[in-house]
């Protein structure tokens, strides 16, 4: 039977660039000591450099258009260079980007990426200064690069994990995006700690974390990317917040002890496998080759993309029905709605339902709110949402 096209083999040869999704024309072309093509979209992604300038400002725009992608080894094998500022216009770094760029000591990445592919800055200067690991941690401003730091020596003995992230791991406050693979294949980490102000947590970003019992996401968290989770085989309870609005195909398969999630209703995009399914060696399978893990329920809300995974794929579910305060759809009016409802009326960039949080019914999300909210935690006789 054929296999799935995001196996780990192949979503390590292939995930390396987007650029088959957002499509090139035929033939590169130069400027100056960069190459690069024109996408589809009209944007550009620069394929190649052939200077040996030792500090580099990568443009963000050539000719009128913006360039977008760093492409898959782009960069790889430039020994001179030192130093490299990369664009806000960057969405996308791809893999290999710099890989072997072993004089390059400072980096500094643009605050629109997306997606940082693996290996991305193996081999450089900054990788290899321990110095610039945080507890077992590569950070590049706000992105987290990498757990594991590793040295190439010998044929027999093809790299060694000179350190790598381990035990209770902690995110750093601040941090934006988890990149492709960052942790992935660490059996050494037990859990993981995120802090709100991550907003991307990357394909395979903790795939075969084997050892990986408890993740507590934070309340900023948008896309959980494809197989972030999978054969994290030790993970047995989640709790997705409520700012989650896309959870990737196959982001929690092969976690057979997960047997139950609740999914909230802020939730828009699940993917292909996502949950509920586990490696089957069984030519029957239902999705290529994983099978539907047996008693998986899910609790989700009436009309949501929830229900409808669930129903679609013939799983047990419960309908849960939202109540007033109840701002990140967890089934609880508590001190975090209160906070995230603080959160939002400050203007930090926390996603809430707007109508849920507006529990004096006046149109406005305000500290009446989260005054009439604190007296219903505190068992106060007050009606959180319409009187009568």
């Amino acid at each position: 039977m054929k296999k799935r096209v995001l196996s780990i083999v192949l979503a390590l040869t292939m995930i390396f660039s987007l650029a088959a999704v957002t499509g090139m024309t035929a033939s590169a072309e130069t400027y100056g000591d960069f190459e690069y093509e024109v996408l589809n979209n009209g944007t550009v992604e620069i394929t190649g450099y052939n200077g040996n300038s030792k500090s580099l400002d990568i443009p963000s725009t050539i000719g009128e258009k913006t360039v977008t992608i760093i492409g898959l080894s782009a960069f790889e094998n430039c020994k001179t260079l030192t130093s490299v500022k990369i664009p806000d216009s960057i969405t996308e770094i791809g893999g290999y980007a710099f890989e072997n760029c072993t004089s390059l000591s400072s980096v500094s990445i643009g605050k629109n990426v997306k997606y940082i592919l693996p290996y991305a800055f193996e081999n450089t200067a900054y990788y290899n200064d321990i110095n610039n690991w945080e507890d077992g941690i590569l950070y590049i401003g706000d992105y987290a690069i990498s757990g594991h730091l590793v040295k190439w020596y010998d044929e027999q003995n093809p790299f060694k994990v000179i350190t790598e992230a381990q035990g209770d791991v902690a995110i750093k406050n601040g941090t934006r995006l988890i990149a492709d693979f960052a942790f992935g294949g660490g059996d050494k980490i037990t859990s993981v700690t995120m802090p709100n102000s991550v907003s991307i947590i990357g394909t395979l970003a903790f795939y075969g974390c084997t050892s990986l019992k408890n993740v507590s996401f934070g309340n900023g968290v948008k896309l959980i990317d494809g197989e972030a989770f999978g054969k994290c085989t030790s993970l047995s309870k989640i709790t997705i917040p409520g700012s989650v609005t896309e959870i990737a195909s196959y982001a929690f398969v092969d976690c057979p002890l997960i047997k139950e999630v609740t999914l909230p209703a802020s939730v828009k995009i699940i993917g292909t496998g996502a949950f509920g399914y586990v490696s089957s060696p069984k030519e029957d399978t239902v999705i290529e080759d994983y099978a539907p893990l047996k008693g998986f329920h899910i609790n989700c809300y009436e009309y949501s993309e929830a229900e409808y995974y669930a129903t679609q794929n013939g799983f047990d579910y419960t309908t849960l029905y939202a109540e007033y305060g109840d701002v990140n759809f967890d089934s609880k009016v508590n001190m975090l709605d209160v906070l995230l409802i603080r959160k939002y009326i400050a203007k930090q960039p926390i996603a809430l339902d707007n109508n849920l949080a507006d529990v004096t019914c006046d149109d406005k999300v305000n500290m009446l709110d989260v005054l009439l909210i604190r007296k219903y935690i505190a068992k106060q006789p007050v009606t959180l949402g319409p009187k009568g």
